[in-house]
């Protein structure tokens, strides 16, 4: 019986399609690349892999949500790039951006001839949380604006600020989702919090291969189940969405086959 085990594993390990297979087993001791091949190779594909993720959200989605969705990951982005408080007017100035946009978005629902009542009450209570969240966060940025720097360090570190900006982060990509179509909703909102997110968090934080490496067999997982659910069960999806998701598809499997060159022992009984 376990040769036999073996043997399966050994023709899954040798297929062309890594990717295909469900249940990677690997340590990620295993794993060991330059840091440098990580940045060049690797962090690309991450990247186009979340843009092409959010281009299935904008092909089944019912507002322009995404593009706020873009705004934040900009601003949490330059708070892990750059000293939060040399850059605070820069930041507030995003924020205060970002409520404008929240204000178009709210002058552009659809009407109940595209919606049912049931998506709009939804639609309309995601953009109620995400605009108080941002008034809070705004009206706190405004009263540091007066602050000298000694005092404007201990205010950013009381209030939180950091935090609160990836709270909402968040709350936007969980009402992101909600306007997603019922059928697709809780696929789409498994792969965002196992796969999608734990990308887009390591891209705008330390971009270690070590870090991701840690996860790199959940992520596989997630994608995987999230992939074949879609491909190759009961639902139905458009040809432009089958389309890009090859496309992720085709992007993770780059990323396995670089980040897993050196030879693995197979899992023991």
């Amino acid at each position: 019986m376990t040769k036999i085990v073996c043997l399966i594993t050994i023709i899954l390990f040798s297929t062309k399609n890594l990717a295909s297979y469900p249940y990677l087993h690997f340590k990620d001791t295993q794993i060991e690349m330059p840091q440098a091949s990580f940045t060049r190779y690797v962090e690309p594909q991450l990247s186009a892999i979340v843009t092409d993720f959010y281009k299935i959200i904008k092909l089944n989605q019912l507002t322009e949500i995404v593009d706020i969705v873009a705004v934040y990951k900009k601003l949490k982005q330059t708070i892990n790039e750059k000293n939060i408080e040399t850059n605070y007017v820069e930041i507030y100035k995003q924020v205060n951006a970002f409520e404008i946009d929240l204000l178009k978005l709210s002058n552009s629902w659809p009407d109940l001839s595209q919606v049912s009542v049931k998506q709009l009450l939804r639609l309309n209570m995601d953009s109620s949380k995400i605009t108080n969240s941002t008034y809070e966060l705004l009206h706190i940025f405004e009263a540091g604006l007066a602050l000298e720097k000694e005092e404007l360090t201990l205010f950013i570190q009381e209030q939180g600020i950091e935090l609160k900006i990836h709270q909402l982060l968040i709350r936007t990509r969980m009402a992101l989702i909600d306007q997603s179509p019922t059928a697709l909703h809780d696929y789409l909102d498994f792969v965002m919090s196992n796969f999608i997110a734990p990308i887009e968090d390591h891209l705008s934080q330390t971009k270690d291969y070590r870090q991701l490496a840690s996860r790199l067999e959940e992520l596989n997982m997630a994608w995987n189940s999230f992939h074949q659910n879609l491909t190759k069960g009961n639902l139905k999806i458009d040809s432009q969405t089958n389309q890009t998701l090859g496309m992720i598809h085709a992007r993770w499997v780059s990323i396995l086959k670089v980040m897993l060159k050196k030879p693995m022992s197979l899992p023991s009984e």
